[in-house]
């Protein structure tokens, strides 16, 4: 299967240079494309050296949604907030969840 890569929505693009918050409710950080592997996720080609560009972090998909893709698929996955964790459950049988709930218990 090929790859992929879907720009950013221009809207949200344009929040970004209005300084609007990121993913991790920082204001994207202004600098200057030195022209060494600086893609702009926005119109997808390579930022020309002293152009400027937005260092920011971004999340391209809710966190439930691969949750709920993953547990629709039979792997057991587990949600924090925005933290999907994979393990527990991968590897252990039922033994070990009776174990762990018995020891929650007690």
């Amino acid at each position: 299967m090929p790859i992929a890569f879907t720009p950013l929505p221009t809207d949200l693009v344009r929040r970004y240079q209005a300084g609007g918050p990121d993913a991790n409710g920082q204001t994207p950080e202004r600098a200057i494309s030195d022209g060494e592997g600086n893609p702009c996720r926005h119109c997808l080609k390579n930022i020309p050296t002293g152009a400027g560009m937005l260092i920011l972090a971004h999340r391209p998909f809710p966190a439930p949604q691969p949750y709920a893709a993953l547990n629709g698929k039979g792997l057991v996955t587990d949600l924090r907030g925005d933290v999907l964790r994979i393990g527990f459950g991968l590897y252990q049988d039922a033994a070990d969840v009776d174990a762990l709930r018995l020891a929650a218990i007690n």
